[in-house]
């Protein structure tokens, strides 16, 4: 939760691969990201690509040592300890020979998508993040799947405040309550 300077609080949303869309897609998870950056600075390392920084890794730290048993001294740059934990990282996941990258040049995008793992487009994705739909409705129809609508029983969690639906005054107020049983039945033909 980030606090904001004038008050109040923010609470982000979890954007599944599948459901990005209109601008969304661009947004990444930092974390997994930067991992998969660093680990192309393993991927360097192994593969002892012609560079000067690799070559200096290899004389400084490595000293002819197997780089997938090495283990960094005490006394070394933060940066080298992230590189080697990240090292470690992916081998804890799988070891180094089942890569999809071990005989391929190595892509940070493709070990981003690994990292993250396989995400099943939503059947209503399609629909949602069309073209012909405003911006403005296809978000609030993603928000409304995902049931993270601002309405009332949602709110009283933080506020504590009535429930009471304020359109029909008869029930509690959901995003299930609001679209189904007050506003679509009003608006085509209902009570």
């Amino acid at each position: 939760m980030q606090e904001f300077p004038l008050g109040g609080q923010s609470r982000f949303l979890n954007y599944p691969q599948s459901c990005l869309g209109i601008g969304l897609s661009r947004l990444r998870n930092a974390e997994v990201w930067n991992k998969a950056l660093i680990a192309k600075l393993v991927w360097a390392i192994e593969n002892k690509k012609d560079l000067l920084w690799v070559k200096w890794v290899h004389g400084r730290y490595l000293k002819n040592k197997n780089w997938w048993n090495y283990s960094p001294p005490l006394d070394c740059s933060w940066y080298w300890k992230k590189i080697c934990f990240i090292k470690e990282f992916f081998k804890g996941e799988s070891p180094p020979t089942q890569w999809i990258w071990k005989d391929k040049p190595y892509k940070v995008s493709t070990s981003y998508k690994w990292q993250l793992g396989d995400h099943p487009k939503k059947p209503w994705s399609k629909l949602i993040w069309n073209r012909s739909i405003i911006p403005r409705h296809a978000f609030i129809t993603w928000l409304y799947a995902q049931r993270r609508l601002p309405i009332k029983t949602r709110l009283a969690r933080y506020t504590g405040q009535n429930t009471l639906c304020s359109l029909c005054l008869s029930g509690e107020e959901d995003d299930q309550h609001s679209f189904l049983t007050v506003i679509m039945p009003r608006r085509y033909g209902g009570t």
